[in-house]
C-alpha cells in the first residue's frame, strides 16, 4: 500500500501525510486497508517516507487487531510504481496488490469484485468506476475486457471511468517495474507499467457497477466532499465505510470477542458504540433468514 498523499492539501499536509488526514470519522488510509481485507489480503507492506513512517506505525501498528500482518518500508518514492520495487523483497514471487492512499470506495457489490480481483494469477488487473464528465479521468477500453491502447493515466480505462485506486498484478510486477524508463515527468508510472502488460494483451480492466462510488482525493474541496458523501452514505445504511475493524471481522479474520475488545478499547464513541453491535445485528440478520 503507497503510504503517500496529495501534495495539493498543502498546508494540512505540511506535518502530516495525506492518508492520515481524517475523513469524517476515521482517517483515509482506513478506507483502502478495509478494502484490502475485503479482498482478503492480510499481508500488507505500508510504504512511506521517513518523515510519515511513525505515524503511520502509530496509528496502525503491526495489524494484529485486525487479524494482519502490516510491514513497513521507508522511501520517498519517485513515482508510484516504484513502491513495487522497494516492496519487491517482501512479495517476492507472488501475485500483488497495489492500493492507493488516496482512494474511497465503497457501495453495494464491492466486497465481490474485491475478493474476485484478488484471485487472479497471470496479468494484470485493475478495478474502474464510473464518474461523471468532472471526474472523468479518460481512457478506452471496455468493460471486464482487455483494454485497447494506453492512455496517459495510471490506467487504461472505459470511457466516463476512473482507477479505484487498486491494482492487481502477477508475480512478474517487480521485474517490470525495475526495467521501467522514466516518464515524461521523469520518473516511473503506473502508465508505463500498466503497458507492459497491455503489449502482451495481459491488461484487463473491471469496470465496477454504477452502485459502487469511488472518490479520489486531490485536495481541500475533493476532501471535504468525500467527508460529507462517507456521512451521508453511513446515515442512509446506518453502516460505516472503511472500518476495518468491521471489514476484518466479516472476514472472519476476528471474532466477536475480539471485536468488542476493539469496541472498548474505543472508549466511549459512536464509533465504539458501532462495533459493539455488530455481533447482535448479525443475529437479529440470522434469525430473519
Amino acid at each position: 500500500m503507497a503510504g503517500g498523499g496529495p501534495s495539493r492539501l498543502w498546508p494540512a499536509t505540511a506535518a502530516l501525510a495525506g492518508p492520515l488526514l481524517p475523513v469524517y470519522d476515521k482517517p483515509l488510509i482506513y478506507y483502502p486497508l478495509s478494502a484490502l481485507l475485503l479482498a482478503g489480503i492480510r499481508r500488507v507492506l505500508v510504504v512511506a517516507a521517513p518523515r510519515d513512517a511513525p505515524y503511520f506505525q502509530q496509528l496502525l501498528g503491526g495489524g494484529e487487531q485486525w487479524g494482519m500482518s502490516l510491514s513497513y518500508a521507508i522511501a520517498a518514492l519517485d513515482g508510484v510504481a516504484q513502491a513495487l520495487v522497494v516492496g519487491a523483497e517482501f512479495t517476492g514471487r507472488r501475485p500483488v496488490a497495489l492500493a492507493l492512499g488516496d482512494r474511497i470506495c465503497y457501495g453495494r457489490g464491492w466486497p465481490a469484485r474485491l475478493k474476485k480481483a484478488a484471485e487472479m494469477k497471470t496479468g494484470a488487473r485493475i478495478l474502474a468506476c464510473r464518474v461523471d464528465p468532472v471526474q472523468r479521468r479518460q481512457a478506452p477500453g471496455d468493460a471486464a475486457a482487455p483494454a485497447t491502447r494506453p492512455g496517459e493515466e495510471p490506467a487504461d480505462l472505459a470511457p466516463g471511468c476512473a482507477d479505484a485506486g487498486l491494482y492487481f498484478y502477477d508475480s512478474t510486477v517487480a521485474e517490470r517495474a525495475r526495467a521501467l524508463p522514466p516518464s515524461a515527468r521523469n520518473r516511473p508510472d503506473l502508465a508505463g507499467l500498466n503497458r507492459t502488460y497491455l503489449s502482451e494483451g495481459k491488461l484487463r480492466v473491471e469496470v465496477l457497477s454504477r452502485a459502487v462510488k469511488c472518490l479520489r482525493i486531490t485536495g481541500p474541496d475533493s476532501l471535504l466532499a468525500a467527508a460529507r458523501s462517507v456521512k451521508t452514505a453511513q446515515q442512509r445504511q446506518a453502516a460505516r465505510i472503511g472500518c476495518p475493524e468491521e471489514s476484518a471481522w466479516r472476514m472472519n479474520f476476528i471474532g466477536d470477542e475480539q471485536l468488542l475488545e476493539l469496541a472498548a478499547a474505543a472508549g466511549q464513541t459512536p464509533y465504539a458504540r458501532y462495533l459493539q453491535q455488530l455481533p447482535a445485528r448479525r443475529d437479529r440478520e440470522q434469525g430473519r433468514s
